[in-house]
């Protein structure tokens, strides 16, 4: 991709999109998740807004006496399409998938689409 194509992500807004499974892990969106009502055969039903998105995570840690550990962002009360920009943004560093995903086909090292999210104090 050249360099004038190229997405800033840090101007993007963050939203809580949910955890990630096993580790707590935030895993974050560039868009809500908004719905369009409309009717279908007389019947209200609502479609989600299609957007393109972009897909993060956010790592969050504390410091304890025994040093700066990582912790569930279960323990934070999230509620899907929160914003947590501005205090919060999409850097441009892509997380790397940790070994080979054979559902996927992304290998150990690989850029996996998503992108970190950090503090926007960063």
């Amino acid at each position: 991709m050249d360099e004038e194509n190229v997405i800033d992500n840090s101007k993007l807004d963050v939203y809580f999109y949910q955890l990630a499974k096993d580790t707590g892990t935030i895993v974050c969106v560039s868009t809500d998740q908004s719905l369009v009502e409309d009717k279908l055969n007389g019947k209200v039903v609502y479609t989600r807004k299609q957007n393109p998105r972009v897909f993060g995570l956010l790592c969050l840690c504390e410091s304890t006496e025994d040093g700066v550990v990582s912790i569930s962002g279960a323990s934070l009360g999230l509620k899907p399409n929160q914003k947590i920009s501005p205090a919060f943004r999409f850097s441009n560093t892509p997380v790397l998938q940790r070994g080979d995903d054979p559902e996927t086909g992304i290998m150990d090292g690989e850029p996996t689409g998503m992108f970190w999210v950090e503090s926007s104090k960063a």
